[in-house]
């Protein structure tokens, strides 16, 4: 059983040194391609090489997208590790995110400007019972 937890726990991470371990490397490489392709093709004048470059356009939104995840789990992580003891970071991360998630103005139907919380409260109960 351990011979088989250690042979997946190398495929994990040759896989992960495959995917995330090179991807600043290989977004580089990709935008270079693309670049060279598009220089081609505006100077033959053709449509030729249009689906290497769109081939090309889709792998590095491949790529783009694994490095958006890849930042997003470091910044969950570093929240994990640096937010979990009760640190002025950990506070920080918590009011920005209360900031950002509270609703300080509402424009009603009228297209007038609410800023009062029970006004905007009594607009979104009124709201959203019409549009189920």
């Amino acid at each position: 059983m351990s011979a088989s937890l250690d042979k997946i726990t190398r495929n994990l991470k040759d896989w992960n040194k495959n995917t995330y371990g090179h991807i600043t490397t290989r977004k580089r490489n990709l935008i270079h391609k693309l670049l060279t392709i598009q220089k081609k093709m505006d100077l033959l004048d053709t449509n030729h090489l249009a689906p290497i470059e769109m081939e090309i356009r889709h792998e590095l939104e491949n790529v783009l997208h694994h490095e958006e995840l890849l930042w997003k789990q470091k910044a969950r992580c570093d929240w994990l590790y640096l937010g979990d003891s009760n640190t002025k970071f950990f506070h920080t991360r918590t009011m920005q995110r209360q900031k950002n998630n509270h609703i300080s103005a509402i424009c009603n139907s009228l297209s007038d400007w609410l800023f009062d919380p029970e006004a905007i409260e009594l607009e979104a109960s009124n709201f959203f019972p019409k549009i189920v």
